[in-house]
């Protein structure tokens, strides 16, 4: 855990993305990945959420977002802070752009290519 990141974390990151169809991407940001965390830090991960347009990504995770922690947080022995990363939002988008970890990618996601990150 070089990062504050642990390997097993990203293992049970990924394998909950892959078991959700609307997850494009998942990322870890964050303090924990930046190296300036605490013990007592959240782990930050956003996620690329799937949809015809923008309308529909926000709809799908406003809906979505509630239950995707109630089934995350479990898996995860630290709190989680979970966030759906949209194109136009000037939070998440931009910290994921500039030090965002890419920990999962659905098969055949063509909008991911437009998302930054170290993978």
């Amino acid at each position: 855990m070089a990062d504050g990141v642990d390997a097993a974390w990203v293992e049970r990151i990924a394998t909950w993305a892959a078991g959700e169809p609307l997850i494009e991407a998942a990322y870890v940001f964050g303090s924990r990945v930046k190296g300036t965390y605490r013990d007592d830090s959240d782990l930050d991960v956003a996620v690329i959420v799937a949809g015809a347009d923008e309308g529909e990504r926000l709809g799908n995770a406003i809906f979505e977002k509630p239950r995707w922690i109630a089934t995350l947080q479990p898996q995860l022995p630290v709190k989680l802070h979970l966030q759906c990363a949209m194109d136009d939002d000037i939070v998440v988008m931009p910290a994921v752009r500039d030090h965002g970890r890419l920990v999962y990618k659905a098969d055949g996601c063509a909008r991911q290519s437009n998302h930054g990150g170290s993978g």
